[in-house]
């Protein structure tokens, strides 16, 4: 079966719920822009990580500076997510999800400078956008058209944006990389067989 659109999204709208009031928090404690707030709430920052604080490798991902990137990676999440969900189904998205997120924050802590501050979901969204690329990659041809649209789609919308953030400021590419290559991993070990109905 290719996807189940009649599955709710439980994951992304719980996801999304997280995010929201993560965002709405550091809003309220000094706002989502302030480096030590973000800290406070459990942004990757290199100096506590090495000190044992290895839980924020996992928090980073849910945390927001300033509206627009809040509402770019919630509409993202709902999009991707949403499709990801109806295809693998609740636990298998999750997982892409939270290992892909994680593997950003570890590759982005690798560059990361040694007072610089690292949060935002993009690199679980590109594990995300990994994982549906694998599926539709894998099942072209059983899939037909619709397989191959849908991966080149999905192979375009990778590149832009990993372009866009090499010309931008303030990105963390390397975090959208480690997500990438988490979500190719993630997909390699989740991805269901192919069944027709």
């Amino acid at each position: 079966m290719l996807f189940n659109q009649s599955q709710k999204p439980y994951i992304v709208y719980s996801i999304l719920l997280i995010n929201t009031l993560l965002f709405g928090t550091t809003e309220i404690f000094g706002g989502s822009t302030n480096s030590s707030v973000l800290v406070n709430f459990g942004a990757l920052y290199g100096l506590y990580v090495s000190e044992g604080q290895y839980w924020r490798l996992l928090t980073a991902m849910f945390l927001h500076a300033g509206f627009f990137h809040f509402a770019l990676n919630c509409l993202s999440i709902f999009i991707m997510g949403s499709l990801a969900e109806s295809i693998l189904g609740h636990k298998k998205f999750l997982f892409i999800y939270i290992f892909s997120g994680i593997t950003a924050s570890f590759i982005s802590l690798i560059f990361l400078p040694s007072y610089g501050v690292a949060i935002g979901a993009s690199g679980a969204i590109f594990g995300t956008l990994a994982a549906l690329g694998g599926y539709f990659f894998i099942y072209r041809n059983k899939l037909g058209e619709f397989g191959k649209q849908n991966f080149n789609a999905i192979l375009i919308l990778a590149l832009v944006n990993l372009a866009f953030g090499f010309m931008g400021s303030g990105v963390d590419n390397w975090g959208h990389i480690g997500g990438l290559i988490g979500g190719i991993i993630a997909a390699v070990l989740v991805i269901p067989k192919y069944t027709r109905k």
